[in-house]
């Protein structure tokens, strides 16, 4: 019977412990803290730095190399005093946990070095210990950072800066290499356009139409230039045949 009032007691004391605390986060604490973990916004920013290791210089060089390396740079803005946020990826299983104080007038931001896929970021705010609901969570958002191009080094993107397989950054996966030469050929004969779609032969017919209306003067003035010229050439063998009659 005394093990029965225990745990009597222990499930009262159990809920009671919730209301209190659901009692502490009033509604109109709710609501302004909702307001607040909305306007979280996370944006990244294509950063390049130079690695400070030590790295042997190439062969024939006797000075020292520097080697460049790409990164993002997170940032978390709008982040109060109120608020934390974790964010996890779909690349690993790294949690980082940031607070107001981890940053600067409200931004907090982190190096993500992982260029070689597209990553997914997950963004979760949760009120902090200096609300008297701590650690409630609030609201969930979302960021997608590109992945480095390699191609976009490669000679065959020389004059190509516009196609989408010769962007640095892509936001969509990369193909192999060998298909990677194959649209670029295609893009550069006219097959397809700058995002990689079958141009249609009234495509091409307008894009010939654009092009003539582009250059129109510089077109006339060639023709203009051909008919003279054709026109000379022809007197000239007129007068030559008149003299040979």
């Amino acid at each position: 019977m005394r093990k029965i009032k225990t745990l009597v007691l222990v499930v009262m004391a159990f809920f009671l412990s919730i209301n209190v605390v659901s009692a502490a986060c009033s509604a109109e604490d709710n609501i302004n803290l909702n307001k607040a973990a909305i306007n979280i916004n996370p944006s990244y920013e294509a950063k390049e730095g130079i690695y400070d290791g030590e790295v042997d210089p190439p062969d024939g060089e006797d000075t020292e190399a520097q080697v460049t390396y790409f990164y993002h740079k997170i940032y978390i803005s709008n982040l109060t005093e109120d608020l934390y946020v974790v964010v996890t990826n779909n690349q690993d299983d790294t949690k980082k946990t940031l607070y107001y104080k981890d940053g600067e007038n409200g931004t907090v931001s982190f190096d993500w070095n992982n260029l070689w896929e597209i990553t997914n970021f997950t963004i979760t705010v949760y009120s902090s210990d200096k609300t008297d609901c701590p650690n409630t969570k609030l609201y969930t958002t979302y960021l997608t950072t590109p992945q480095y191009n390699d191609f976009s080094t490669y000679e065959a993107c020389d004059g190509l800066e516009e196609f989408y397989l010769c962007y640095q950054y892509l936001t969509v996966p990369q193909v192999d290499f060998n298909t990677f030469v194959e649209l670029t050929n295609k893009y550069r004969n006219g097959k397809i356009d700058k995002n990689g779609e079958e141009i249609k032969k009234e495509e091409e017919e307008k894009g010939f139409v654009a092009f003539v209306k582009k250059h129109k003067v510089m077109i006339g003035v060639t023709t203009m230039v051909i008919v003279v010229a054709g026109g000379i050439v022809t007197v000239i063998i007129v007068r030559k045949q008149r003299r040979v009659i």
